[in-house]
């Protein structure tokens, strides 16, 4: 069997849209792979969309990973932390570093060779709903720099948001404590840290934010 290779601080991005051609049938072959646990939490969602979103953000955790790992992808097991962030159970430090995300379009797993690694997905249809939120949780010099960004602030703020939302999951806390504790700004295409990071120097962290079409 082949594996794909991944270097060192290298990150590959695999993406699901939930509109993929045959995605009902991966939904249906694919039930049989979840853990009883994952089975629990997919089978109590009252909502048959989420549950459906649940189910493909799985999938495609299960299959992106074993394309690096000996494992087949229903014979992948996970441990969950405080705030749910999973990981490999009993994983080696030659294992690669994974993250998970979704959003109503579809699901983004980022997996790298690396200490930690976080991900965050968002349609650009929230952008306005993401700087009203903005305006009550982000730090004063976060809200300056937008207010400078004009008719961009929206946009603006929701690639503040999906970063602060990336260094949070990398560290295993929640989005509400990225919204105030990471404070960054965006000069160009380059991201500027403006307080020290939740953990860590900030040579520590590579930071990066990006358009996906599906």
């Amino acid at each position: 069997m082949s594996f794909h290779l991944i270097a060192k601080n290298d990150v590959h991005l695999w993406f699901l849209p939930n509109a993929a051609p045959d995605v009902d049938q991966l939904c249906a072959e694919s039930l049989e792979y979840l853990a009883p646990g994952e089975l629990y939490r997919y089978q109590s969602f009252r909502s048959s969309k989420r549950a459906k979103q649940f189910l493909l953000g799985r999938i495609l955790m299960r299959r992106s990973l074993a394309a690096y790992l000996p494992e087949d992808s229903k014979e992948l097991r996970f441990s969950y932390g405080p705030n749910g962030k999973p990981e490999l159970y009993s994983a080696s430090a030659d294992d690669p570093v994974f993250s998970l995300s979704h959003c109503r379009d579809g699901s983004v797993m980022a997996i790298a060779r690396a200490e930690r690694i976080g991900v965050d997905i968002e349609q650009t249809i929230r952008a306005p709903t993401i700087l009203r939120i903005a305006r009550q949780f982000y730090s004063d010099a976060e809200l300056r720099q937008l207010d400078s960004q004009g008719a961009d602030a929206a946009e603006g703020a929701m690639a503040l948001w999906l970063l602060k939302e990336s260094v949070v999951k990398a560290n295993g806390s929640t989005v509400w404590e990225g919204l105030s504790g990471v404070k960054l700004a965006l000069q160009g295409k380059h991201v500027q840290w403006l307080s020290a990071p939740m953990d860590g120097p900030e040579s520590n962290w590579f930071l990066m934010c990006g358009r996906y079409q599906a």
